[in-house]
């Protein structure tokens, strides 16, 4: 984020960088990486101000450690949709939003 919030790219084009291209190179696109009708809605929204630390454990995620645990940050998830609805709101408590509460059916 630091890279948009500083104004050295834009908004627009850090959403491109970090949604839209790895949705078409991993071949997702346009069901994921878009918001068009057909794709899947899924979306976080980030609070690009949010001055926080990434927890040392994070019970979303499947892996043990991360070079990022402990180290502070600026910016974080505040909502998340899937597909459309909510799934979790961060910015009540700003901790890291909850998991979905179902695994999501194969399409």
């Amino acid at each position: 984020m630091r890279a948009s919030t500083g104004g050295r790219i834009a908004v627009t084009d850090f959403v491109r960088i970090m949604s839209q291209n790895p949705a078409k190179t991993f071949g997702l696109y346009p069901k994921k990486g878009t918001l068009r009708p057909g794709s899947d809605a899924d979306m976080v929204l980030v609070d690009p101000g949010w001055p926080r630390t990434v927890p040392e454990r994070n019970p979303h995620l499947a892996v043990g450690s991360s070079i990022f645990m402990g180290r502070q940050c600026l910016g974080g998830p505040v909502t998340v949709l899937r597909r459309g609805k909510s799934s979790g709101n961060a910015a009540k408590s700003r901790e890291p939003f909850p998991a979905a509460s179902s695994p999501r059916a194969p399409s």
